[in-house]
């Protein structure tokens, strides 16, 4: 099952310009077989998907956003 977290982080990044949607699911899906306890961004910065500063700035929103 995918995290409301994880849902949330994948929309950002398409909002940023960092992902598509089709990305997203695709990589939400490998995440759920390879890493299901990693959070979504920290899986996407070992994957080589997103740089931390990518990541940062994703999260830095999120934060934002759930406050």
């Amino acid at each position: 099952m995918i995290s409301e977290g994880d849902r949330l982080f994948g929309r950002i990044a398409i909002v940023s310009g960092y992902l598509t949607r089709q990305q997203v699911l695709l990589l939400l899906k490998e995440k759920q077989q390879k890493a299901p306890s990693k959070p979504f961004g920290l899986f996407l910065v070992d994957s080589g998907v997103l740089t931390r500063r990518q990541y940062e700035e994703v999260t830095g929103i999120r934060r934002d956003i759930e406050r």
